[in-house]
């Protein structure tokens, strides 16, 4: 063998080392973006997930809440009809009551 080949063979045995540690880091590599891909794709699962559960009980409360203020227009709608229906009773009242006055004032 000769220096000029010995020195090829060497540098044709270091390149094919690098060769092989570049691959290795290389597929190192795309073992870490996978995982790091699958671990976003749970997480965003995860958040879907409770973003969701969160929309399903506001929808509900929201339906709730409806509910309630549709109850409270009723309940204040009656109490305005029961107010006028009182108020027309005590004139009434207060007609008959001066009609039974002016009798009483007449009879006596």
């Amino acid at each position: 063998m000769t220096a000029p080949h010995a020195t090829v063979l060497a540098a044709q045995s270091s390149a094919a080392r690098k060769v092989a540690v570049t691959r290795y880091l290389q597929i190192a590599l795309s073992m870490i973006m996978v995982a790091v891909v699958v671990a976003i794709v749970l997480m965003t699962k995860r958040m879907t997930f409770a973003l969701n559960q969160t929309v399903v009980r506001l929808a509900a409360t929201s339906a709730d809440i409806s509910t309630t203020v549709d109850m409270h227009e009723r309940i204040a709608a009656d109490q305005a009809a029961a107010m006028t229906e009182t108020t027309i009773t005590m004139e009434q009242l207060g007609r008959s009551s001066q009609v039974t006055a002016t009798q009483a004032h007449a009879g006596a």
